[in-house]
């Protein structure tokens, strides 16, 4: 009987204390306070980069940040595509890692790959096809492969990727 309450006690203080820490959970991002940007990209005259789990997009000199994306979901690696009027990105939106793609003005980010596994962004080939790394044509889990894909969807293909024979590389990022 000691037990339960004791239990029963320690439940209440546990539910107090997520009450009271839950609305700074739920506080925006402070944009003025940014000190843990990542991954950033650059091409002429902006730059992207990840900061709260979005993707942002600023002015060279660091002015004029905008946030691109602002789903809950968790989005990383952004690269702009050659002529810079698209940045490709990875994001988890339903649970498993796949890649998009949204104009650099702003708009709703286009998915682009729907394969169970994750499909990491890793750049922009020369022609402005999205270059990405998958484990969707690989037997184990230990080896992943380049593919590309157009910033309109499509088939993935797979890739030589930059240096690599028949697409192959060893290792994970």
């Amino acid at each position: 009987m000691r037990r339960c309450r004791v239990r029963s006690s320690i439940l209440t203080v546990m539910a107090t204390c997520l009450m009271t820490v839950s609305p700074a959970i739920v506080q925006a991002v402070d944009t003025s306070d940014t000190r843990l940007l990542a991954s950033p990209a650059i091409t002429e005259g902006k730059i992207s980069f990840v900061y709260g789990d979005d993707v942002w997009v600023a002015g060279a000199d660091g002015t004029g940040a905008r946030r691109l994306t602002s789903h809950t979901g968790q989005e990383r690696s952004p690269y702009f595509a050659p002529d810079g009027k698209h940045i490709a990105f990875t994001a988890s939106y339903d649970g498993n890692a796949d890649v998009y793609v949204v104009p650099v003005e702003g708009g709703e980010p286009k998915r682009l790959t729907w394969h169970p596994g994750e499909d990491i962004v890793r750049g922009f080939t020369a022609d402005s096809r999205v270059l990405f790394t998958s484990q969707r044509a690989v037997f184990s889990r230990r080896h992943s492969q380049f593919f590309t894909i157009g910033v309109d969807g499509g088939v993935p293909h797979i890739s030589n990727g930059p240096g690599r024979p028949r697409g192959n590389f060893r290792g994970m990022a």
